[in-house]
């Protein structure tokens, strides 16, 4: 015996979280990105600098300061591999090759960006222990030489090049305003032009707002789009 009609459009609704991974997605696009500004534009050091020795020195004086920041980085781990996902979602059907290749960049990017040590966590712990400043220099300079340290080629490749190539994305994909596709391009120049001018971190903490504030037009289109065009229904 077959259901009523009625009763299986409502059994159907009940188990469509469409929506909720939707607004979970237009949610996690700009997050990443903004917490990384933020933090650059409070981190205690010079982020251009020795972050060996001014690292140990600026941490060491403003250690709650440092803490508060390490509290703050799981939206960094939490939200950036989905906002990659975010991003592919919203163009691959307008550019599914394109989107395919910079998605792949992108969360192998942001997961090896996750993975690496926080070398902040490190020095503060040292320093709560008691350990000399010349000892952790040891330790930060071992922990920066780990094995860890390749895959940050796909990090290092994703917020440089790959972010010219998201405003390229957006751009050709017609998704959100042009403008917006114009500061995910250019954000790159202005955190490694910024750093060569001596804006100190100002300019890397631009750079990453302005990449999130880009990422915006990923997440209006998310929240404008039909569940239909979003993904298929759930199964009957």
């Amino acid at each position: 015996m077959t259901a009523p009609p009625a009763l299986d459009l409502a059994a159907r609704r009940a188990r469509d979280t469409r929506g909720y991974w939707r607004v979970l997605l237009a949610l996690a696009a700009p997050t990443g990105w903004l917490t990384v500004g933020v933090s650059n534009l409070f981190t205690p050091y010079s982020l251009g600098g020795d972050l060996t020795t001014e690292m140990i020195t600026g941490i060491d004086a403003h250690r709650d300061r440092t803490a508060a920041l390490i509290a703050v980085a799981p939206l960094f781990f939490f939200t950036f591999v989905p906002g990659v996902i975010a991003l592919i979602v919203v163009c691959r059907r307008a550019k599914p090759l394109f989107a395919a290749v910079l998605g792949t960049l992108g969360i192998l990017g942001a997961l090896a960006g996750t993975a690496n040590p926080q070398g902040d966590l490190v020095v503060l712990a040292g320093l709560r222990q008691g350990i000399d400043h010349d000892r952790l220099a040891g330790l930060a300079d071992a922990l920066g030489s780990g094995v860890l340290t390749w895959p940050l080629v796909f990090t290092l490749l994703f917020i440089t090049l790959g972010r010219i190539a998201i405003g390229v994305l957006l751009w050709t994909a017609g998704v959100g305003p042009r403008s917006l596709a114009v500061l995910m391009a250019v954000s790159p120049f202005v955190e490694f032009g910024g750093d060569a001018l001596g804006l100190g971190n100002g300019a890397p903490a631009a750079s990453w707002i302005l990449s999130g504030a880009a990422m915006l037009g990923v997440s209006a289109v998310l929240l404008r789009m039909p569940n239909d065009e979003f993904d298929l229904p759930a199964r009957g």
